[in-house]
């Protein structure tokens, strides 16, 4: 029996009479990978944002269902568990001083023990290769650290979905490893979703891709 994490049905997204896409179908399954690719202005950002629930812009019709369950009716608390989305710019998403704050900030607002919120904090870093990081300033990291670290703080929460909205584009080739490797690693948990234009990305996703085209009337 498959075990589907979040569920489109009929999606239609649009802004005003701009129409991004309609009537998009798709099912995530546990322990993929899958991806998004199309032009730019396609939509891609706009549906992770739909998926995570946190679009407020444009108009939705359609369904996003988590657990069967529309990701709109969804707790604050239930949402965390079901969907975190890393972006593009790291540097955006970081406020904490030092790493172990930023990636414990997460679990901490959903009013953990503190040793749950230890135990998350280890397993994010050790997940994301960055134990040696811990007690370092976040303003001190390269750029493919401070990624590391935006995954991680998602990680910390372990939601059932990770969204990652174009994250290897300023990278280089060894930041690119390390990330993607991070993420085949929790998909082994949970399930990732991740919009690129990388052709060779985009072969590793095994869970399939969804490719957003032009709308036409």
């Amino acid at each position: 029996m498959r075990d589907i994490i979040v569920e489109a049905q009929n999606l239609c997204v649009g802004f005003g009479e701009k129409k991004l896409f309609r009537k998009l179908n798709f099912s995530i399954e546990k322990n993929t990978i899958m991806g998004i690719k199309g032009k730019n202005g396609a939509g891609k950002t706009t549906l992770c944002l739909a998926l995570a629930g946190i679009e407020t812009q444009a108009e939705i019709s359609g369904s996003i269902l988590y657990g069967g369950k529309a990701v709109r009716l969804l707790s604050i608390a239930e949402r965390a568990r079901s969907v975190g989305i890393i972006f593009q710019s790291p540097d955006s998403r970081l406020f904490s001083p030092v790493v172990e704050d930023e990636i414990a900030f997460a679990p901490e607002n959903l009013c953990l023990a503190r040793g749950d919120i230890n135990s998350r904090i280890e397993f994010a870093l050790e997940l994301c290769g960055i134990s040696h990081l811990r007690h370092s300033r976040t303003n001190t990291l390269s750029g493919g650290e401070k990624q590391l670290v935006a995954i991680a703080s998602v990680l910390s929460m372990k939601p059932e979905l990770i969204i990652a909205d174009e994250i290897f584009a300023s990278l280089d080739s060894g930041g690119r490893i390390r990330i993607f490797r991070a993420l085949q690693d929790y998909a082994a948990m949970g399930s990732v979703l991740m919009v690129s234009h990388s052709k060779e990305e985009l072969s590793l996703c095994g869970g399939g891709v969804i490719e957003l085209e032009a709308y036409e009337d």
